[in-house]
């Protein structure tokens, strides 16, 4: 139980730290419905963690239309190595979404389709 609570404050700490910016891999425009997707995806706990140079990780991000800020992110890379919080987390590649709350987590591009399954649990795992 104490391992649990120290990941969730490393992730706590880690978005503190790092942000939830995506610095202009994003369009400018919004998409109501992935804005409220992003929003309800960090209600529900989950959490994408990334890396800068990812194509994957920019194509999911450009999914989100611009409502990306609205998602917790977590970036992974750290000076060209996998930071801590990744390492510690099980992060194996990228972009992967977790979540803190039940421990699930899914590798890959997703379409939002298949990230708002996510939320009412009838996505294939």
């Amino acid at each position: 139980m104490k391992r649990i609570f120290a990941f969730i404050a490393m992730v706590f700490c880690a978005v503190a730290l790092v942000g939830c910016g995506t610095q202009g891999t994003t369009p400018t425009s919004t998409n109501p419905q992935a804005e409220k997707l992003a929003q309800e995806l960090t209600r529900a706990g989950w959490i994408m963690y990334g890396a800068e140079r990812c194509v994957n990780c920019k194509k999911q991000k450009a999914l989100f239309s611009g409502s990306f800020d609205a998602v917790t992110y977590v970036e992974c890379n750290d000076n060209g190595k996998q930071s801590e919080v990744c390492a510690v987390a099980g992060i194996k590649g990228y972009p992967t979404w977790l979540n803190k709350n039940t421990g699930q987590k899914i590798t890959g591009l997703r379409p939002l389709d298949y990230l708002k399954g996510l939320l009412s649990g009838s996505t294939v795992k």
